[in-house]
Formats: C-alpha cells, structure tokens, sequence
C-alpha cells in the first residue's frame, strides 16, 4: 500500500492474506457533483452493493449449513482463488456492470468458504462477531469522516503490517504444522494485529471512497473494498472469540 496522495489510492480487492494480494487503482477526487452522481445516490449505491454481498454470504451459510462442506474443502479452495482473481480483475473495468459481476465472483466463492469456516463455531460466538464486526464498522467510519488525514496517511504502514504478518504467520504455521507444536496464543495475538490493520484499512477505505470520481462504478468498487476489509475483520474476530472460549 502506498499513501493517498491525492489522486492516487491503492484497492483493498487483493491484498489480505487468504484472501487476495495488492494492486493499484486509481481514484479520482471529486470536486462536485459535475460529470458524476450526487452524493446521496452514489452511498446509497454503494452500500446496497455491500449489504447484497452480506446477504449473499449469509443466506449461502443458511443454506448449506446442514452439507458437510469439509468435504469440498479443496474444491472450494481452489474455486474461490479462481473466481477471485477473475473477479478482481473485473472489478478494474471502467464498466459498472462488469465491475459488479466481478463482485459476485469474489462474493459467492467467499460465501462458500465462510460457511465452511462458521460451521466450526458456536452460533452465539458467530453472532457476537457479527455485532462487534458491526459496531468496530461504523465506528472506524465514524472516525475516518472526523479524521480524514490521519487515515489516508496510514495507507503505506497499514500495507506492510499485513503483509508482515501474513509472512509471519504462513511461516511459523509450516514450522508448527512439520513439528507438530501449536501455540494458540500466538496465533491469537497474530489475530489481533490483523484485526487492528483492518479496522485502520475500514477507515481508510471509507474516506478514499468518499473522495473517489463519484460513478456507479466507483461504487461498486468501493463496496468491494469496503466488503473483503470487512469480512477479513469478521473473520480474525471469531477466530479470536473461539480461541478464548477454547481457554
């Protein structure tokens, strides 16, 4: 990740562990409603395009929460990797409607996988994650509107603390997995890190997108940034909660 420096800002699309890499992207400041969609129709766009993906994940979960995924674990692996990078790269057309279906490719696959990752937790503990996730959101949005800058200059340290971590924990997973040694408590402080760099990468999304070219497709695009920081916080918090209820 690079800092914003304006006009430039860095997409969220492929750049968490497990769940994509990191690419550039550009973004457009926007100086008013001239050549673009009023503010209003553009958040209320881009938040309906986030509210489907959260939808979507959740009626898949619904749905196949009595199949025993497990034994599709590979196939869904390699699926979501597939579908995502196609996905991503759809989400670089300047087209709206490609954008969105590359949404869905990212999504649906995710959707999969999240099912296959919940059905290992106790729905209380699922439901807590999902209102911490919920309330960590709108307050890291809240603050990203009051402190702008300080968000958009977090962009480089927020990039290479991740993928820090991410080398980190790949590494000393294959370390543990060969010797068979686990620790949970390391694992549970690497889940914490990533928790923290994704509530400043909330934060920092949100403003990029408030200062993107306002389009349809910049909505869209926004909404999957917005979406996989989102889903990856929701994600390390449940792992965090099922390791203390494990203690």
């Amino acid at each position: 990740m690079s800092e914003f420096d304006e006009n430039e800002s860095l997409s969220s699309e492929e750049r968490y562990g497990g769940f994509g890499g990191s690419r550039r992207g550009r973004v457009d400041v926007d100086d008013g409603d001239a050549g673009g969609i009023s503010v209003s129709k553009y958040n209320l766009i881009l938040g309906g395009v986030l509210l489907w993906g959260f939808l979507a994940n959740a009626l898949i979960c619904f749905f196949t929460r009595n199949i025993s995924l497990i034994e599709y674990v590979i196939p869904i692996a390699v699926g979501y990797f597939v579908f995502v990078l196609i996905g991503v790269l759809m989400t670089r057309s300047h087209s709206a409607t490609v954008s969105f279906i590359g949404y869905n490719f990212v999504v649906i696959p995710l959707g999969f996988f999240l099912a296959l990752f919940v059905s290992e937790f106790e729905p209380l503990l699922v439901a807590t994650a999902f209102l911490e996730t919920a309330a960590v959101t709108l307050t890291m949005m809240l603050l990203s509107l009051i402190f702008p800058r300080l968000f958009l200059s977090m962009g480089r340290a927020l990039g290479i603390t991740l993928l820090i971590v991410i080398v980190v924990e790949l590494i000393v997973s294959l370390v543990m997995m060969a010797t068979g040694a686990f620790n949970d408590d390391f694992f549970l402080v690497i889940d914490g890190i990533v928790v923290l760099v994704f509530c400043g990468y909330i934060g920092y999304d949100w403003v990029i997108a408030q200062r993107r070219h306002r389009s349809v497709d910049a909505a869209v695009d926004s909404a999957c940034s917005l979406y996989l920081d989102i889903i990856n916080l929701f994600i390390r918090l449940l792992a965090i909660l099922g390791r203390r209820s494990r203690k």
